[in-house]
């Protein structure tokens, strides 16, 4: 139960919240939703229960749907793995702050972090709405991430309402403009700055050498979620062993996630990799289109696939 303006005494993080997310985690459950956060210390809180329960990968995401979680927003974006901003309650707490949706979509791109909206919508004798089409137009410009429908919306109703909104998506989001500044992409700090600047330059070369796609591999979705955040006009496939990671780079704009076995190789990623850029064009590729392999970890070599850090420019045929 949400009481706007009003602090409650009840604890964020109750024994029914803990007994959800076991229950949620037998079940197979690989991101949480945050409700009602109000501090980093509320995240903070959710981890280290995750990590006694051994579900440390487990993607936690913050919904900023409190005064006090508009005034912290940075300290989501930090601490939190992704952002999802409830607009039908915090329209007024963003402009008594002057914060605008768009300051917070460009920091959440900035640290790589996958950000999504949501909205109470409305419902007509005919049919029932979440986003309008200008909405929709208006946040494709902004490179949101994910949409969430109305929780309240019936069974017969979702269908028509997933497909009304992928049409306004594949109408907009094909004319997006940049939704980073690339001045800032890199991170200050310097245990980041190989893994940054090898993502930012697999980015500038698709720009400059007609790239057809980008082809990675990811242990916890960081070279997905900062390729994702430059709005790369081509696609990102993206290959996981861990399924938390899997279902959250899924969640990234422009990013087609795949889950892999523990024994995959680096000539496993090719040779998969280039059929999966097959299916995604149907067949629409010639043999001299180039593709991209992104390798950026923080180590230098990594013994169980063989990769390197560093790119590949292959032609299609060659892969």
């Amino acid at each position: 139960m949400f009481f706007p303006d009003y602090d409650t005494e009840i604890p964020f993080f109750s024994e029914r919240e803990k007994k959800d997310i076991l229950r949620g985690l037998e079940y197979g459950v690989h991101v949480i939703a945050a409700s009602l956060v109000r501090s980093k210390n509320d995240i903070f809180e959710i981890k280290e229960f995750l990590t006694a329960n051994n579900a440390e990968k487990m993607k936690i995401f913050a919904k900023i749907e409190t005064i006090e979680a508009v005034k912290n927003i940075d300290e989501f974006i930090e601490s939190a793995d992704g952002i999802i901003l409830v607009m039908e309650k915090i329209t007024e707490y963003l402009k008594d702050y002057k914060i605008t949706e768009e300051d917070i979509i460009k920091k959440c791109k900035l640290e790589g972090k996958p950000i999504a909206i949501t909205f109470g919508g409305s419902k007509t004798k005919e049919k029932p709405t979440t986003i309008t089409e200008q909405e929709v137009k208006q946040y494709s410009q902004m490179c949101i991430d994910c949409y969430m429908l109305n929780t309240l919306l019936k069974e017969d109703e979702t269908i028509e309402v997933i497909t009304e909104t992928s049409k306004y998506l594949e109408k907009h989001e094909l004319s997006i403009k940049d939704c980073c500044d690339k001045e800032e992409f890199y991170k200050r700090n310097e245990n980041y700055f190989v893994r940054d600047y090898i993502i930012y330059n697999a980015y500038r070369i698709t720009n400059e050498a007609d790239i057809k796609a980008m082809v990675s591999f990811t242990e916890n979705g960081y070279t997905s979620s900062r390729l994702s955040s430059l709005s790369p006009k081509v696609p990102v496939i993206a290959f996981t062993k861990v399924d938390e990671t899997y279902r959250y780079i899924n969640m990234l704009w422009g990013v087609r996630g795949y889950k892999i076995s523990q024994s995959f190789s680096y000539e496993n990623l090719k040779r998969v990799g280039k059929e999966m850029i097959r299916i995604i064009f149907k067949g629409n590729i010639s043999l001299d289109d180039k593709i991209i392999i992104v390798q950026a970890n923080e180590i230098i070599k990594d013994e169980k696939t063989g990769m390197i850090n560093g790119l590949e420019l292959y032609k299609f045929k060659n892969i």
